[in-house]
């Protein structure tokens, strides 16, 4: 699980740093960088572990605006079984700007130096019978994220397999696609490749759609499953199967099929977290971005409290952000962290003093009030 986050020089981020816990939700006003952080923890995955470049995932144009400096600084902390990993990249853009370029790169386990990259070489601890070996890098991407597999670099595996399971999701339901021309086992943020994605899991996970279905046939009437139907050479479509009920008169309409397009924009978003909810399993972490939208309250709080109990029940890690007060009233004294940020200044978090004692007012009532420090 990720323990501490430090970002410097990012967005509305200067010298900010987070710690968290296994089941954490992001608070704060618009504008306080809840989204940037699960931005920041998408990009670190994306490239110690997945090989993005340097100029992809450190974009010159995600320099604060209010620093001078054209130097950004990220490090991460994670736990993974009794050892603890931290990980740090130093960026550095020109002057125009429009260039990125790792400067320093960084990998202990426990305070022990499993990698390093000094701007010009690249020097890996690999085990006793190896030894050290160097490399030359330009900083243009991760030379951890394309060390090899080996038994012998197994520590720096288990770091980037931890990165590599590491998944932010802002969902939008307009952007769901019925069409599909391969399979994904990692789906997009906002999940426009959620066709692609049943359609791996249906070859490699079917239990957890067999799950999320039956799940889902208790709050979406008459829903039954999702199917693929063929459509050209490698193209298939995702439809949702409802039964509509015994019409005696007519019993081929007692079930019928909707183009997964056709479904509205909340029914898609169902589908697409009870899905998520049963891929819980492992030291994954999930960072879902307010998954209360186009949601009923009572269609949000069953979602909620089962993939809570998952997670709880797992070795996985849940972030959440939310300003819905089903949220905030279950998960905000025990689990909440508030983003404050004054005018243009940098941002900086903080856990609130609530008042446990008085039961007259909810954690959403005193946000809502102002009552927050």
């Amino acid at each position: 699980m990720i323990k501490r986050l430090y970002i410097d020089n990012f967005k509305c981020f200067s010298n900010f740093e987070l710690q968290f816990s296994k089941i954490q939700l992001l608070l704060g006003e618009n504008g306080t960088g809840k989204s940037a952080i699960f931005d920041v923890l998408n990009r670190l995955g994306g490239y110690s572990a997945l090989g993005a470049t340097t100029a992809t995932a450190f974009h010159s144009s995600f320099l604060r605006v209010m620093e001078k400096s054209p130097r950004q600084i990220f490090e991460i902390e994670i736990l993974e079984e009794e050892f603890s990993f931290v990980y740090r990249v130093i960026v550095d853009h020109s002057e125009l700007r429009n260039q990125a370029r790792t400067v320093e790169e960084t990998l202990k386990v426990d305070d022990f130096l499993l990698y390093h990259f000094d701007g010009l070489n690249a020097e890996v601890s690999a085990g006793a019978e190896v030894g050290k070996f160097k490399f030359p890098m330009d900083g243009t991407v991760s030379g951890l994220a394309n060390l090899p597999d080996r038994e012998d670099l197994r520590m720096i595996q288990m770091f980037k397999a931890r990165m590599s399971s590491l998944y932010c999701f802002n969902v939008n339901p307009s952007a769901m696609q019925a069409e599909t021309k391969r399979e994904t086992l990692r789906p997009a943020r906002d999940l426009h490749d959620f066709a692609s994605w049943v359609r791996a899991l249906t070859q490699s996970s079917f239990d957890v759609l067999r799950l999320a279905y039956d799940d889902l046939s208790i709050v979406i009437p008459g829903f039954q499953s999702l199917a693929l139907r063929p459509d050209a050479a490698e193209t298939k479509y995702l439809v949702a199967r409802f039964s509509g009920g015994a019409d005696k008169q007519a019993p081929e309409r007692s079930n019928y099929e909707l183009n997964f397009e056709d479904l509205s924009d909340g029914q898609r978003c169902l589908i697409a977290y009870y899905t998520l909810q049963h891929c819980v399993h492992g030291s994954q972490i999930f960072c879902i971005d307010e998954p209360d939208n186009y949601i009923s309250i009572r269609e949000l709080q069953p979602w909620l409290l089962g993939l809570i109990d998952r997670v709880e029940g797992s070795k996985a890690q849940l972030l959440l952000i939310s300003h819905h007060p089903e949220f905030i009233d279950r998960l905000a004294y025990d689990h909440g962290i508030w983003l404050q940020r004054d005018h243009v200044g940098p941002v900086r978090a903080v856990r609130p003093s609530w008042e446990k004692g008085d039961k007259s007012l909810s954690a959403s009532e005193l946000i809502a009030r102002g009552w927050v420090d």
